[in-house]
């Protein structure tokens, strides 16, 4: 009886060895299995925040493409209603639009129709003996300029009683008045922005390049070209 029992041990012992093992290699299949899972669920969410971060950033530079195209190809719109106009007031060297550097561009243009930068009162002279006398001119004094990996867009009121030398210094220098911050620069920082005729007075190249703040490895940029469709000078 005892020699039974005494052959039956080392079996009991090879079963709970067998058990053992087969737990570990269980357990490590599991551990490698969750993490292999957790590895793509990572790569899955890193990939989903670059394509959201990358998308937005493509939204952001073509809305701000088109934007600027179209107050671009407005470089010397006149309305047809020019008597008593105030436009020799803010004109340089006889030219409605001012590019200082590549990155930065001042132009007025006719938005309201009435023949004045500004708007005009009723009928009346849109200047008095060289002094500007028309409201709210920062609407059509268009300004964009680069600085400190931000755009910014002129507006400014303040000088609506301009003399001429104020009122070109006012439409020329970009350095003058009051800038605007463009919005969403909490969400990227302009990398790039650079202006540049291709063909004088008559097609501008805009060059725009944006990248992700949270995520600064992500950037994307854009060619956009802008005609000037009053290239001689005349409004249509």
């Amino acid at each position: 009886m005892w020699l039974k029992r005494a052959k039956e041990r080392p079996v009991v012992s090879v079963i709970s060895a067998v058990s053992l093992v087969e737990t570990l290699v269980s357990l490590s299949i599991a551990s490698f299995l969750l993490l292999v899972a957790s590895s793509f669920y990572a790569d899955h969410y890193y990939s989903q925040n670059k394509q959201k971060a990358l998308f937005s950033l493509q939204q952001h530079t073509h809305h701000l493409l088109d934007y600027l195209q179209q107050h671009i190809q407005k470089i010397n719109y006149q309305g047809s209603l020019r008597e008593n106009n105030n436009y020799a007031l803010f004109q340089f060297h006889h030219k409605s639009y001012r590019l200082s550097s590549e990155h930065c561009l001042l132009f007025i243009s006719d938005l309201n129709n009435d023949g004045c930068v500004g708007t005009r009162s009723h009928s009346s002279a849109c200047q008095n003996q060289g002094v500007n006398n028309t409201r709210y001119i920062a609407k059509e004094i268009f300004g964009v300029k680069f600085e400190d990996n931000s755009l910014y867009l002129y507006n400014d009121n303040k000088l609506q009683k301009c003399h001429q030398t104020e009122c070109q210094i006012l439409a020329t220098e970009c350095k003058q008045g009051r800038w605007d911050r463009v919005a969403h620069l909490g969400e990227y920082s302009v990398e790039q922005f650079k202006l540049s005729w291709l063909k004088a007075e008559s097609l501008m190249k805009i060059e725009l390049r944006l990248k992700s703040i949270e995520q600064p490895n992500i950037s994307y940029g854009a060619t956009a070209y802008s005609y000037i469709l009053n290239s001689g000078g005349e409004g249509k």
